[in-house]
């Protein structure tokens, strides 16, 4: 698939897309993720500003609640039979957090009215010598005078922890006693869980000792007895606004508040993997479109590469294989695409060029070849002619010296028969046979043989002292040679040959014209 240049191209289009939706992936990713912490910043603050406002109002109403019955007469003035209209009436409307309302008095007397375990007909059953004087919350209304919440303790009339908001009640600047209202811990969760915190979170509500008063991590409806500390103290003293932190085996986006009116700390607990779900789930979603898209997007490449580069690219290959087979009259056709049909137009061109510029080098050719065989013909009836002139040429040299000898001969013979010369009859005889048998020879040779008379083996002093002398002693002339004969011997042999001919065509000449005794040969060596 890679090798073509729609594969590559496609491949490469796909890969540079991949990687910029990552890119893109990743820049929502992050957006979305500052967003949801963003927008789970804003939930946690709205929850706690929400809580600590319902928290505040809830104990402000009580505050004015207790001050409200504080300077009632029936409660200033002990009238017990209106007191427990006026306290029964108030428990039933705030049941959900109000366990019961009381008045101790400084006589040790108790007055106590409420719903719930622990009371029949609104009445507690108190253990005997039960004296409120030295209650805590008792104590904590005479030392502070005024308005004041208790640290949880455990009540008289039932083994479970609670919160006692107490106020000192006086008449015309006396103390009569203390006005307390008893708010059960499973009623302060019963406040948390009305806040509806969304995404699974979780409130925990402390103390100023970091007890914890309400844990929605481990809720119960049972009375409490005993209170936990709050097991994670340090985040509780960070300066940042929010926190992610592990706690209870899970990640937390943790923030808090204080609240004014009871000194209380809440702690909101919103699980990360909640507040990342929603940008989880979008880029999720993101990733299935872009996967959906960049197969679409691959597709649509892949059909607009074919239509717009490949097949115009197969077209044009498929002609330079059928010209490159042998197909010269295959031509590009118009193709879509003004760079296509340029590249058609200089290929067509090209193509037309190179069919004239191969017909006019046929056509030269054709006429070369022809030259050529007229100089061939020429060269050849030439040869025939300088072989026929060689042949004459050799002949003269050659046959000519020879016949002469034998002529001489014979002319000897006939005066030695006269003369009935025997030996000497005799030795004209052989000579005759030998020149006869060397002009032979030669003529064979000369039949043979390219250029020259040149006899392959035969050195020049033979030449001369041999064939040379011989043919002078025919006429009684003496042969001195002067000079070294052997520097002959080195050179061409074509040059030797020649030479050869000269010296035989000069020989007859002396032996034909000049009457001479003695022929001197001077050999010099021009360097």
């Amino acid at each position: 698939m890679l090798s073509s240049i729609q594969g590559k191209s496609t491949f490469y289009i796909i890969i540079v897309v991949m990687l910029f939706l990552a890119a893109l992936l990743l820049v929502n990713y992050l957006l979305l993720r500052d967003f949801s912490i963003e927008q789970a910043e804003r939930t946690s603050s709205l929850i706690l500003n929400s809580a600590d406002s319902q928290l505040e109002i809830s104990f402000n109403e009580i505050e004015a609640l207790t001050s409200s019955l504080s300077s009632l007469r029936a409660v200033r003035e002990v009238d017990i039979d209106d007191m427990s209209e006026l306290f029964i009436n108030n428990v039933l409307v705030r049941n959900d957090n109000v366990r019961a309302l009381y008045l101790g008095t400084e006589d040790g007397g108790m007055f106590e009215w409420g719903v719930g375990e622990g009371f029949t007909d609104f009445t507690p059953v108190f253990p005997e010598g039960y004296d409120p004087r030295v209650r805590p919350w008792y104590q904590l209304a005479v030392e502070e005078n005024t308005y004041g919440l208790t640290s949880p303790y455990i009540f008289a009339s039932i083994d479970a922890l609670g919160i006692t908001a107490v106020r000192p009640v006086r008449n015309s600047g006396e103390l009569v006693g203390v006005i307390g209202l008893d708010l059960i811990l499973h009623g302060l969760g019963n406040l948390v869980s009305s806040l509806n915190v969304p995404m699974g979170g979780k409130v925990i509500l402390l103390n100023q000792d970091k007890q914890m008063l309400v844990n929605q991590f481990s809720p119960t409806t049972d009375p409490v007895t005993e209170l936990d500390i709050f097991p994670y103290s340090e985040i509780i003293n960070v300066d940042e606004p929010f926190i992610k932190t592990e706690v209870y085996g899970d990640f937390y986006m943790i923030s808090s508040v204080k609240n004014a009116a009871t000194g209380w700390t809440m702690l909101l607990f919103l699980p990360y993997r909640e507040i990342m779900d929603f940008s989880q789930n979008t880029i999720q979603i993101i990733i299935v479109f872009d996967l959906l898209l960049m197969f679409l997007l691959g597709s649509l490449i892949a059909f607009i590469t074919r239509s717009l580069v490949t097949n115009p690219l197969d077209k044009i290959i498929s002609i330079f294989r059928l010209f490159e087979s042998g197909k010269k009259s295959a031509r590009i056709p118009e193709l879509p695409g003004q760079e296509f049909n340029l590249i058609a137009r200089l290929f067509n061109n090209l193509s037309d060029l190179s069919a004239e510029s191969s017909q006019r080098m046929e056509e030269k050719v054709e006429q070369r070849t022809r030259a050529v065989i007229r100089l061939q013909k020429e060269n050849v009836r030439l040869r025939i002619i300088e072989e026929k002139e060689r042949i004459y040429g050799n002949l003269h040299d050659s046959l000519g010296a020879r016949l002469t000898s034998i002529n001489i001969s014979n002319h000897v013979a006939k005066s030695a028969v006269e003369r009935d010369e025997k030996p000497v009859l005799k030795e004209m005889l052989e000579r005759i046979e030998k020149n006869t048998g060397q002009g032979i020879l030669e003529l064979k040779e000369i039949l043979a043989a390219d250029k020259t008379l040149f006899i392959p083996g035969r050195e020049f002093t033979v030449f001369l002292d041999v064939i040379i002398r011989e043919r002078l002693a025919l006429k009684d002339i003496s042969l001195e040679i002067e000079g070294e004969a052997s520097d002959v011997s080195m050179l061409e042999p074509e040059f030797t040959a020649g030479l050869e001919k000269i010296m035989l065509e000069l020989v007859s000449n002396t032996m034909k014209y000049s009457g001479a005794k003695k022929v001197t040969k001077v050999l010099k060596s021009l360097t």
